[in-house]
């Protein structure tokens, strides 16, 4: 917990505290993900994409990769 209110304003703060945490209880985990709760995650794709990062020689280490869209009409 951190000392600020969760809002759609502070969605920075959070991120960052959010990777301060990994950064030091998940040191050894081999993948992590973020996602909030009105997002749909699809495991089977994640899976095949992990899988083929696992085949790629050297393994990216302390790597951030995110999807996004571009080109989205508002």
């Amino acid at each position: 917990q951190e000392n600020f209110t969760d809002s759609y304003r502070n969605l920075t703060y959070k991120c960052i505290e959010a990777m301060k945490w990994i950064s030091t209880y998940c040191n050894r985990t081999a993948y992590i993900l973020k996602a909030d709760d009105d997002v749909f995650v699809n495991i089977y794709a994640v899976k095949k994409y992990l899988t083929q990062i696992d085949l790629v020689e050297p393994k990216p280490k302390r790597t951030i990769m995110c999807y996004f869209f571009h080109q989205v009409k508002i």
